[in-house]
């Protein structure tokens, strides 16, 4: 268990449903605090962005420089952002690319940090990020378990006391048959924290099954429209997708229960009506001795039930029975 901003994640608390708005700000700030309003109104219970700057993420002479400046997210809209986050009731977060982003988005009160899947190894950012003392929610795509294992020995032994891990493929977009889900058990039994699913398949079956699966976080992309240019646009969901994703999260969440194999309160009715008991199958005389033909197990039962049918026969009535009236054991 970890606690975002006193709320609490993992075991049986509900899921933590990450709205990842990533670059689909566009450059815009606008754009992103309407995304914020969306995604509260939407259900999620967190907004997080990506907070690098090109030159301190690639080299000049990556393919992706000149849109990774364009998108990046500028550390004055941080204030804006988190006041956004408040007033619509969610947490703010921003998975920071440097150390001076985490430095930045600390000092406005985020109250988690994001750790990319690309960044499992980079120990100094994983090493500042685990001093803070905030918890951490790190994504695991393309990871060996044993680099995670790595990872979470640094992190640890840097003072982080409260993490949770994101299973992921990192493909954008991934297919079902990458996604992987049941990585989130192999995780969660490893390392006994709370484990999530960073999913970019289409739709909400691999989130759900996550889910299911034990999964206690989920994140997943939200845009106003899959058509516009920009890296994160195409694989997201809409947000009216995405408040039927949390709608059916919270579904399957009720639905999964406690798990014990017991009848629940609305079947107990059901179940005096389903159930067959023992009847008499044509009118008896007292003192006769039952056999398998004069029983009949029909519905309801209300009396010797009907997997106690051949314990009848052989014995002898006590009284007279009409036929089709339900046998008592008193009857003989």
């Amino acid at each position: 268990m970890i606690t975002i901003g006193g709320r609490h994640v993992g075991d049986d608390a509900p899921t933590y449903v990450i709205a990842e708005i990533g670059s689909n700000h566009d450059g815009s700030l606008d754009e992103a605090v309407r995304l914020i309003e969306a995604s509260a109104g939407a259900g999620a219970d967190c907004v997080k962005f990506q907070s690098f700057r090109a030159e301190t993420l690639v080299a000049p002479t990556h393919p992706g420089h000149a849109t990774l400046q364009h998108l990046s997210l500028p550390s004055a809209w941080y204030p804006d952002l988190k006041a956004a986050a408040d007033r619509c009731g969610v947490h703010f977060a921003a998975t920071p690319f440097d150390l001076l982003a985490l430095q930045e988005l600390v000092a406005v009160g985020m109250p988690v940090i994001k750790i990319a899947s690309g960044d499992l190894t980079y120990t100094d950012l994983l090493e500042a990020a685990a001093a803070t003392g905030l918890p951490l929610v790190v994504s695991t795509g393309a990871a060996y378990l044993g680099e995670v294992d790595e990872a979470m020995r640094s992190m640890r032994a840097a003072g982080a006391t409260q993490i949770a891990l994101l299973h992921c493929a990192s493909a954008y977009p991934a297919t079902f048959e990458a996604a992987n889900v049941r990585a989130v058990v192999t995780l969660r039994a490893a390392f006994g924290v709370p484990v999530g699913f960073s999913d970019h398949t289409p739709g909400h079956a691999a989130a759900l099954a996550a889910v299911a699966l034990g999964g206690r976080l989920i994140e997943k992309h939200i845009t106003f429209d899959r058509s516009q240019p920009g890296p994160d646009h195409a694989y997201a969901l809409i947000v009216d997708e995405f408040a039927d994703l949390v709608r059916n999260i919270r579904a399957l969440e009720a639905s999964l229960g406690s798990g014990a194999k017991e009848p629940v309160e609305s079947e107990w009715s059901e179940r005096e009506w389903a159930r067959r008991g023992v009847y008499a199958a044509r009118a008896l005389e007292p003192g006769h001795v039952l056999g398998a033909e004069d029983l009949i197990c029909l519905r309801p039962v209300h009396g010797v039930p009907a997997s106690s049918r051949k314990a009848l026969i052989g014995r002898r009535l006590n009284r007279g029975l009409e036929a089709l009236v339900p046998i008592q054991w008193e009857d003989v």
